[in-house]
């Protein structure tokens, strides 16, 4: 069984990919309970130095607001970046073609011509509008608006049947 995927990389096509990334990554709630725990535990700190007119109450108070603008500022600023970096790609502004088959993925484009084996491929997600393709941090999104010659089902059978497959609904 082979499936083909034709698409074009823009900056849309980049967007959606990243967003189908985060979207899929299995412990991302782990993660926002992490990211979410330092500054409550800090408020509830302040909150606590305030009403006890505690000697560190100003400390806390700039942390409070170092933390809410960094954090604001490096999420900006990872998205801008990580943006520009997808933008460098060869394949950015080109028409891509991806081939599925038993042996692996084969991408070819104007600039570029790439091979992955199954092996090399750790994980997949199946979303509701596509299959993305996970190897490490770097992902390959394939929606089901671009197959040519299958169907979604028959993209995910074969990817399933070559390695681990999450469902992201």
């Amino acid at each position: 069984m082979s499936v083909t995927y034709r698409l074009t990389v823009d900056l849309a096509f980049v967007r959606t990919g990243l967003r189908r990334y985060r979207r899929q990554r299995p412990h991302r709630i782990r993660r926002l309970i992490l990211l979410w725990l330092g500054p409550v535990l800090i408020a509830g700190a302040w909150l606590h130095a305030k009403f006890t007119g505690a000697p560190w109450e100003e400390l806390l108070e700039y942390m409070l607001i170092g933390g809410a603008i960094g954090g604001a500022a490096s999420t900006l600023l990872a998205r801008v970046v990580l943006v520009r970096l997808l933008k460098r790609n060869p394949e950015y502004g080109t028409d891509v073609t991806i081939h599925l088959d038993d042996e692996g993925l084969v991408a070819s484009g104007a600039h570029t011509q790439a091979k992955i084996d199954w092996p090399g491929i750790t994980r997949a997600a199946r979303l509701p509008d596509g299959l993305m393709l996970i190897r490490g941090r770097i992902f390959r999104w394939l929606p089901d608006a671009a197959l040519q010659d299958s169907t979604p089902e028959q993209a995910t059978a074969l990817v399933r049947s070559k390695t681990a497959l999450l469902d992201v609904v």
